[in-house]
Formats: C-alpha cells, structure tokens, sequence
C-alpha cells in the first residue's frame, strides 16, 4: 500500500488530537503531525519485511486485508490495553 496522501495524514493527526483528552506535554502539535509522517513512512518501508515474517503457506494464503487485520489484532492486544 502507498504512502497516505498528505490530506489523510492531517486527518489523522486531528482525530488523535481530538480523541486524546488533554493532549499536552512536551510533544507540540508540530511533533505529533512529525510522528504521524514518519510512521507512516516506516509503515509502507517496513511492509516487505513484515510480510516477510509471516511463514508459508499463511503468507500466500492471506490477502494482504487478512494480513493487515491480523496484524492490527495483535498490535492491539499487545499494546492497546486501556485505550
């Protein structure tokens, strides 16, 4: 999948903002939209590897959907807790 458009990334750079009561801290709005960049980058950087880490025949089984729902179920059980 493609980097997210720029218009995407501000999207989500304003529903974390808004859905994070008392965003404050050290990190300014300037750093988080900085986070969102680069996660995003990282993401579509490190998508080969990831796929790469699924074992066969799973990899080639799972439609890239399946993969991604996967791996969000276990980023979230991981380290989602009291979200």
């Amino acid at each position: 999948m493609p980097t997210l458009s720029e218009a995407t990334r501000e999207k989500i750079w304003a529903g974390y903002m808004e859905s994070v009561p008392g965003f404050v801290g050290d990190c300014t709005k300037a750093d988080l939209k900085n986070a969102v960049d680069a996660l995003d980058d990282w993401i579509t950087n490190s998508a080969p590897t990831l796929d790469a880490g699924i074992p066969e025949p799973a990899r080639s089984a799972l439609s890239s959907h399946q993969k991604t729902k996967l791996f969000l179920m276990i980023v979230e059980e991981r380290y989602a807790e009291g979200m």
